[in-house]
């Protein structure tokens, strides 16, 4: 198909014209926000949650969340925390003890 062929499917706008371009990104934008919001949601965790998830006291979870020892966020007064972050933040705790562990 020659430009002009493709300037007629296209209304009569040449498919290299700013326009079309500019149009093209916001498209691909606009999938890409899209996508991520077909993603699952998952759900926050309360203290009292994540401290049974990581079976510690809830006090000594909130007091890791002020040192900002433990990945959470900040949701006005309260701590939320991400089951999968925990599982992330833990693996690497544990994986960096068992090589310290390992060189001694």
């Amino acid at each position: 198909m020659d430009s002009v062929q493709a300037a007629k499917l296209l209304g009569g706008i040449h498919p290299e014209t700013p326009q079309i371009k500019e149009r093209d990104q916001e498209k691909g934008i606009i999938h890409r926000i899209e996508a991520a919001a077909d993603a699952a949601f998952e759900a926050l965790l309360g203290v009292p949650e994540a401290a049974e998830l990581l079976r510690v006291h809830p006090k000594t979870l909130q007091a890791m969340a002020r040192a900002g020892v433990v990945p959470c966020t900040r949701m006005g007064k309260y701590w939320r925390f991400r089951a999968s972050s925990l599982d992330t933040w833990m693996r690497k705790r544990l994986e960096f003890e068992h090589q310290s562990r390992r060189v001694q």
